[in-house]
């Protein structure tokens, strides 16, 4: 039987997509379209991607000229077309206007963009008055959206899209480690993985440590990346006086955090805002326990209290009370708490996406069909 092509319009070569995209390609006849190449930020956050990982047939944007892409989408017209974004990368945008135009086959997985987002006021300007009416119409045509997180489903139902051709989706990857060591210690340990940025709420977080050392002694935080606000992360911490509660790593190689992860007993992601939040897929995967904030994409893998823990994001004192709440749970509690995190580790494994996947795009081409059920819900 023949199988099915599906294109996947992305922005740059992932470890956070790869295992997925491996995946799917057992079952279906892809071809992965990259904007770019890994650039030099993304290296310097710890990804080592080796190319020789893609299981798959794929190609550079920034190696083609304009009438090569439209060239090669037209020979593609009769392809399903999944675009990771509408906006992020301007061929993208022309791509779906011409797809739309050949009145082919196309999907959008995206994430809600990040909001706030400081923009000059003719970007505002044009993005409200032209790109967005604009995009209401590439949506209208669009056979479904996989919206990443709860923010990305309500970004496309602001946008007009029926709320049946929205289909829950995230961001999944493999991890293979060994079972994790039960161990019998003193002090709990915490662990932070991310950019060191307002967004992911750092600051939040070392305000929540300092607090919580009012109460608690028995326990270590490790703090893993780097960004522009190192220093003022590693003054908060002289400050209040942390050095013995905070371990401050900084970046290392992407394929070695899991290693830190399946070691800790709690993953914090204190975010005021993420997508999705791929340590968090990490951390349940590893066998750790996460406490998560709300605006993240990933707490819809969470269930507060059942396989992990989720607080109000911006919020202080939710933070804490869930960190108190941690501390004080007996063994036989978190137990089962991470036997709970167990059975989601088995529903977000890539096999178990990709038939959610196959799923999903058999009820897009065919909407007569039952919508699926996410896997992990």
């Amino acid at each position: 039987m023949k199988k099915t092509k599906i294109i996947f319009w992305m922005n740059i070569p992932s470890f956070h997509q790869n295992d997925f995209l491996n995946e799917i390609s057992i079952d279906f006849e892809l071809f992965v379209v990259f904007a770019h190449k890994i650039n030099v930020e993304r290296v310097q956050q710890g990804w080592n991607f080796s190319e020789n990982s893609m299981d798959f047939s794929y190609c550079y944007l920034s190696e083609k000229s304009i009438f090569q892409i439209f060239q090669f989408i037209y020979q593609h017209k009769n392809a399903i077309h999944i675009f990771g974004g509408i906006w992020a990368e301007k061929y993208f945008f022309m791509a779906l206007l011409l797809l739309k135009w050949l009145k082919a086959n196309y999907l959008i997985y995206s994430e809600a963009p990040i909001p706030n987002k400081k923009r000059s006021f003719l970007k505002r300007f044009f993005l409200q008055n032209c790109f967005t009416p604009i995009t209401r119409k590439i949506l209208q045509d669009a056979k479904g959206c996989l919206a990443v997180g709860k923010s990305g489903e309500a970004f496309f139902k602001k946008l007009g899209v029926d709320e049946n051709r929205i289909l829950p989706f995230g961001y999944f990857r493999n991890l293979s480690l060994g079972e994790k060591q039960k161990i019998h210690k003193n002090t709990i340990e915490l662990i932070f993985v991310g950019q060191l940025i307002e967004r992911k709420g750092i600051i939040l977080l070392i305000d929540a440590i300092f607090a919580l050392k009012q109460h608690f002694d028995n326990f270590s935080l490790t703090i893993i990346g780097s960004g522009r606000l190192e220093a003022i992360i590693l003054e908060q911490i002289q400050y209040f006086q942390l050095q013995n509660h905070v371990k401050f790593l900084g970046t290392i190689p992407a394929n070695k955090v899991p290693k830190f992860i399946q070691q800790a007993d709690l993953l914090i992601l204190p975010s005021h805002f993420d997508g999705w939040g791929m340590v968090v897929n990490e951390a349940i995967l590893c066998q750790t326990l996460i406490l998560v904030s709300d605006d993240c994409g990933a707490a819809s893998l969470i269930k507060n209290n059942q396989n992990g823990f989720i607080f109000q994001a911006g919020n202080l004192h939710s933070l804490l009370c869930q960190l108190q709440h941690f501390m004080n749970l007996s063994e036989k509690a978190k137990t089962e708490i991470v036997e709970k995190n167990n059975e989601t580790a088995g529903k977000i494994s890539t096999k178990s996406i990709s038939r959610y996947f196959g799923q999903c795009i058999d009820f897009c081409l065919n909407p007569l069909l039952q919508k699926p059920k996410p896997t992990w819900l």
